[in-house]
Formats: structure tokens, sequence, C-alpha cells
């Protein structure tokens, strides 16, 4: 094989090697969460509604009888 032969016999290797190797999706694929499920929690709309969520809360004792008094104080 004479050197201009195996130039070109290695540049179309090379450049095979590359088409190949860059086929494909260059990125990963981002993966799109799902949507939420319907909910079964419903806001409070009556005062005995809101002062049941007000003692179901993860708060003190203090926090729960400000909350309760301002509801009781609203309309």
């Amino acid at each position: 094989m004479n050197p201009k032969t195996k130039f070109r016999v290695t540049t179309l290797s090379v450049l095979a090697c590359l088409a190949v190797s860059g086929c494909g999706p260059s990125q990963p694929q981002h993966m799109i969460r799902a949507p939420d499920p319907p909910s079964s929690y419903q806001v409070p709309r009556t005062k005995e509604e809101k002062i049941a969520a007000i003692n179901r809360a993860n708060v003190s004792e203090d926090m729960k009888k400000a909350a309760i008094a301002k509801v009781n104080a609203g309309p």
C-alpha cells in the first residue's frame, strides 16, 4: 500500500468511527414527573372545620390558641 492510500483509509476509518459514536442523543433525556394525583384535601370553609384543622396542626398550643381566637373574631 502506498502512503497516500494508507492515509485515505485511516482518514475514512477515523471519520466512520466519529460518525458512529456521534449517533444518538448527545444530551440525556429529561424525565418528566407525572402530575400529582388528585388530593383529598379540601380547604376548611366553616368555622368548625377551621378550628378542627388548627387543632390537627403540628404547632405549639400558644399558636393554636392565637389562630382559634383569630377565627372566632373573624366574620
